[in-house]
């Protein structure tokens, strides 16, 4: 019995397999694990006539040297992509969980709302056996979760600063941190929207998961911490415009008064 790797590319809506984004990933950089070690490969997506995806086709960059060859099992419009391992380098296994798999994502799949390097938690399933569907959502169904509870501390962090006084000079002090959660929950939304998708797919296979009213729960208590987040940075841009409008003020009423001094 062979191994198998199983993905979910991130996604809003279905996916046609047939039309992705690049046929192949070029110098994506790799580290073999618990060495300093550095591999650049490419990623290429290997596909019939009708333009199916069959096998990806991993080569160490500027050589023909073979690294990995996947054989394609199983590839819905949902992004479930599931793989046969017909062969792997051993410099490159311990990479085809996360590193592997951020570059097979970029088949279909663009980083909209984080960075690749943020996506350290989304790994893909390596398994002995051919993994069902349920199985595969229910794994990222945990992914999500714990990905969105991660946003959440972060956010939580954030605002408890944010809110911590009402001073004047605190809430410009804050100003610049008030403009980093914006970004964070820009981010956390972006990715409730994966999370949605998985809980729709979810609910498609009659899966019962604990997991499901998790993620419920801490998509309601992000958006209401940002009800309370927008009313806060209301003030504060509200405090930022009043000040520069002030200095802008005290400049022009500055320069007419030396004006004539100086001519």
């Amino acid at each position: 019995m062979g191994e198998y790797i199983s993905y979910w590319i991130p996604t809003k809506t279905p996916i046609n397999i047939q039309a992705f984004r690049k046929r192949k990933i070029k110098t994506f950089s790799i580290s073999e694990p618990q060495k300093k070690t550095q591999y650049k490969i490419d990623i290429e997506l290997i596909t019939d006539n009708n333009s199916i995806p069959k096998f990806i086709e991993i080569k160490f960059s500027g050589t023909d040297k073979i690294a990995a060859n996947l054989k394609i099992e199983d590839f819905t419009e949902d992004g479930i992509l599931i793989c046969e391992i017909i062969y792997i380098d051993a410099k490159i296994k311990g990479a085809l969980d996360k590193a592997v798999y951020h570059g097979i994502k970029e088949f279909y799949h663009e980083h909209e709302y984080h960075s690749e390097d943020e996506d350290s938690l989304v790994i893909g399933y390596i398994s002995s056996k051919k993994l069902s569907h349920k199985e595969i959502i229910e794994y990222y169904l945990l992914i999500y979760r714990n990905k969105l509870y991660e946003y959440y501390e972060t956010i939580q962090i954030f605002l408890k600063e944010i809110l911590s006084k009402q001073s004047f000079v605190h809430l410009l002090r804050v100003f610049d941190k008030a403009k980093k959660l914006e970004e964070t929950y820009t981010q956390a939304f972006g990715e409730l929207q994966y999370a949605e998708y998985l809980v729709t797919l979810a609910k498609k296979e009659n899966i019962n998961s604990p997991y499901l009213s998790e993620i419920e729960k801490i998509s309601n208590l992000i958006k209401a911490d940002y009800e309370i987040f927008t009313i806060q940075n209301s003030r504060i841009l509200t405090l930022k415009g009043i000040i520069y409008s002030s200095l802008i003020a005290l400049i022009i009423s500055t320069l007419y008064f030396l004006l004539p001094l100086v001519l």
